[in-house]
């Protein structure tokens, strides 16, 4: 199996007796153990989902609060190009490119994707 995993310009070169002393100290190595989850992981995925959470609530925020659906979804679909344009603008700045190019663009592929959505019957 490691001569097979070998590429052929090294396996040319090496010989048996070298793949069987790689095999032998491949075998006297400790096995791994598994990883254990610590407090910075769990920090991080708390992060994470505050992210996800605040990021997202937004666009549900009108399904909430109003009582006709066509509006609530279109309200929800404003707050998320807004929510894209921001994000795109940001995305911009930081980048050393035009905030208004790279937002508008974000929020035409969240328009595009939008349109796909509703014509697919969402």
């Amino acid at each position: 199996m490691i001569a097979d995993a070998l590429r052929p310009v090294i396996a040319d070169v090496v010989t048996p007796a070298e793949i069987e002393a790689i095999r032998q100290r491949l075998t006297e190595q400790p096995e791994p153990s598994a990883p254990a989850l610590t407090r910075h992981d769990l920090a991080g995925a708390a992060v994470v989902c505050l992210l996800v959470f605040s990021s997202t609530f937004p666009v549900v925020i009108p399904l909430f609060l109003m009582r006709q659906l066509s509006s609530a979804m279109l309200a929800s679909n404003a707050i998320a190009l807004a929510l894209l344009f921001v994000t795109g603008w940001s995305l911009g700045v930081h980048s050393g490119r035009s905030g208004w190019r790279t937002g508008v663009g974000t929020a035409l592929v969240g328009v595009v994707l939008v349109a796909i959505t509703i014509a697919l019957g969402g």
